[in-house]
């Protein structure tokens, strides 16, 4: 049994998370968002729906953890987990600010880093697949 359907049969939410950019890789992803907000509506096991702006529907994932983060303090913990970012733009700090400044108009310092597991890929979608690129 899947990680996603083990979790739909405890009851868990969905919500739809939007992208401006839907690169997604098979397994563990992370996408990093302004504020605190998510971190206080998603938990562990919930299922998100992946979506772009104009609401086309790309993938099921299933949430596996929210962290919240200063990015002045903690930007080497932040970098890290930018190895599973989806968009292979925002795998370094300044590809992240760079693409935050263009998506909202004010943001930070504090961020919420989404981390979420997509158990499988349809290839008939319209998500662009990544590769996994990082160093441990």
């Amino acid at each position: 049994m899947s990680i996603c359907e083990a979790a739909e049969k405890k009851g868990m939410r969905d919500h739809t998370l939007v992208f401006d950019n839907p690169h997604f890789l098979k397994g563990l992803n992370a996408t990093v968002r302004s504020g605190q907000k998510w971190k206080n509506e998603l938990n562990p096991g919930d299922t998100l729906l992946l979506v772009d702006r104009v609401g086309t529907f790309y993938n099921n994932a299933r949430v596996l953890s929210t962290e919240i983060f200063d990015i002045r303090k903690f930007s080497a913990q932040v970098e890290y987990l930018l190895n599973w970012e989806h968009d292979p733009k925002c795998r370094t700090l300044e590809g992240l600010r760079e693409t935050l400044d263009n998506i909202y108009e004010h943001w930070g310092p504090t961020i919420t880093v989404i981390l979420f597991w997509i158990d499988d890929i349809d290839p008939n979608n319209h998500a662009t697949h990544s590769e996994k690129h990082f160093i441990l």
